[in-house]
């Protein structure tokens, strides 16, 4: 199944010490086990945005699920969780480093493997 999680997201570091962090709309799993998320990142200013797939049992608290992505400029990239989720929902978490701003849009499709 296949989500629009983040549609034209903005982060801004201004006033946060270069750090910002969000976070997408979450998704139920429904049984499925992968998970691949397309960034497309298509404003950038500042110095590095990365992006984690965190999953949750109870929907409340959630825990990192595979490696980061990290982009440094403008451009798609894709996240990979493939046959290792055992959990309820999903989401995404980004996290904005340097000074300036990123907006973005993501995609979260899940699978069974």
């Amino acid at each position: 199944m296949g989500y629009k999680v983040s549609e034209g997201l903005c982060l801004d570091t201004a006033g946060t010490d270069g750090l910002t962090t969000e976070v997408s709309q979450t998704v139920a799993l429904d049984g499925r086990n992968a998970i691949q998320a397309e960034i497309v990142l298509y404003a950038f200013t500042a110095t590095t945005l990365s992006v984690t797939v965190e999953v949750s049992i109870d929907g409340v608290n959630f825990v990192q699920k595979g490696s980061a992505q990290t982009m440094n400029g403008i451009g798609r990239a894709v996240l990979n969780v493939e046959g290792s989720v055992a959990a309820a929902t999903a989401r995404l978490k980004f996290t904005l480093t340097g000074s300036g701003k990123a907006i973005l849009d993501a995609t979260m499709t899940t699978s069974t493997q």
